[in-house]
């Protein structure tokens, strides 16, 4: 169980596993540790319009899963006229790409006493390289297939 950070890409890319990123250590240094490269990244988060509707407990209009009862629609009513959830951010690979980069290299040139107290049993700094290596590549895949992205969470 916990919170699990990972791309999510505007549309289908050749060669893209949705399982390469674990995603649980990444999200924990992204909300927990002081490393700035690592906060930064957490601004490449984004959400779909419906995805905040659900959260709140209601359904937009032409959902027409969450309409008919499907999808988890149980007990969500329809959206009022003045709930208006921002639209989906999507951002260039590069970006990303370049942010990342950042992250892996402040987290590998970081001095031991920095990363000495992040280094706990839970969230060891070798499992966040893993997953930034691992985003690293969807990104890569992304960029050249010219797709935009945003990082989701799933808890």
């Amino acid at each position: 169980m916990g919170v699990s950070l990972y791309p999510v890409l505007e549309h289908e890319v050749a060669g893209y596993d949705a399982t390469a990123v674990v995603g649980k250590a990444f999200a924990h240094a992204v909300y927990n540790w002081p490393i700035p490269a690592l906060v930064a990244l957490g601004d490449f988060f984004s959400v779909s319009p419906e995805e905040v509707a659900s959260l709140a407990g209601y359904y937009l209009p032409g959902d027409e899963d969450a309409e008919e009862g499907e999808g988890g629609a149980a007990g969500r009513k329809p959206a009022p006229p003045d709930f208006q959830p921002p639209a989906e951010a999507w951002y260039e690979p590069t970006a990303g790409l370049n942010a990342v980069r950042e992250a892996l290299r402040a987290l590998r040139e970081a001095p031991a006493s920095v990363t000495a107290g992040l280094n706990t049993r839970k969230n060891r700094v070798e499992w966040v390289i893993s997953d930034l290596e691992a985003v690293e590549r969807v990104l890569l895949l992304a960029q050249e297939q010219e797709v935009r992205f945003h990082f989701a969470m799933d808890i």
